[in-house]
């Protein structure tokens, strides 16, 4: 394919995010986003849900240890209650959430795993849209097992483990932040390997030969599952319009990075 450099694809993947709800519009496909989005937006109730319970519960075990005992005994000048608030601000900053970030993060690796036959036959739409008016249905249950089976499930597994692994590392102060940052690369990462697959599943490329072009061009996925990423940490919003956008999005990026020509082309 051309060779653009990191700078370009990820300005590309701005620009196309920032289009992409219009797109949607434009093309008459607004039935698709409320269905996906409704889907979305369940799936964001739970993880968010889910965070809160977890992070809650952290932060009442941290409250009753000794350690925390002490550290509200020495401060000094400072009555007990007021001693108790502040770590509990501390703890809700440290603790509570990155915890609701890990959680929300979590959202694009469950969404494509729970939901992908939607969001490929939606991906059927905007590929006779962008790249082959003349495209037949591609729907396939050997197919999307194939896909899910080699693609979707090891990228969820491996997205939440990383996601997982990393949590504990978020929790430490001043650099936690970074280790947040990492996480989110992976998940777009990942997010962005399905999106690419599944356009590429529809222009009936090899599943090894797809997988060969992502790990070889990882700007791409990671520049196509970025946007959706940061969508999904605003919570319920972020659910709703996630899925659809990042899909849209991530055909206009190829489109414009001239991806199916060039796929064609070899």
């Amino acid at each position: 394919m051309k060779k653009y450099s990191s700078f370009r694809i990820y300005k590309t993947g701005f620009q196309q995010y920032l289009k992409a709800f219009n797109f949607i519009r434009k093309n008459n496909l607004m039935q698709y986003f409320w269905f996906i989005s409704l889907f979305g937006f369940i799936l964001s109730v739970v993880l968010l849900g889910g965070g809160l319970y977890t992070s809650h519960h952290i932060m009442e075990w941290v409250q009753t240890t000794d350690n925390f005992h002490s550290m509200v005994d020495a401060i000094p000048f400072v009555d007990t209650k007021s001693s108790e608030t502040s770590l509990y601000w501390v703890l809700f900053i440290f603790i509570e959430i990155p915890v609701l970030i890990t959680s929300l993060l979590l959202f694009g690796p469950l969404v494509n795993l729970l939901s992908f036959p939607i969001l490929d036959r939606y991906t059927e739409k905007i590929n006779i849209i962008l790249f082959d008016r003349n495209a037949e249905s591609n729907f396939d249950l050997g197919r999307l097992f194939q896909m899910a089976w080699s693609i979707i499930l090891p990228n969820a597994l491996k997205s939440i483990f990383f996601t997982l692994l990393l949590l504990p590392f978020t929790f430490i102060p001043f650099v936690g932040p970074v280790f947040l940052f990492i996480s989110l690369v992976i998940n777009s990462y990942y997010t962005g390997f399905d999106i690419v697959d599944n356009y590429f599943e529809n222009w009936n490329v090899k599943v090894k030969d797809s997988k060969h072009f992502i790990t070889q061009n990882k700007s791409i996925p990671i520049s196509i599952g970025f946007g959706g990423s940061l969508l999904s940490l605003v919570p319920i919003i972020g659910g709703i319009f996630s899925p659809i956008i990042s899909l849209t999005a991530g055909g206009l990026i190829l489109k414009e990075l001239d991806v199916y020509e060039d796929v064609h082309a070899i």
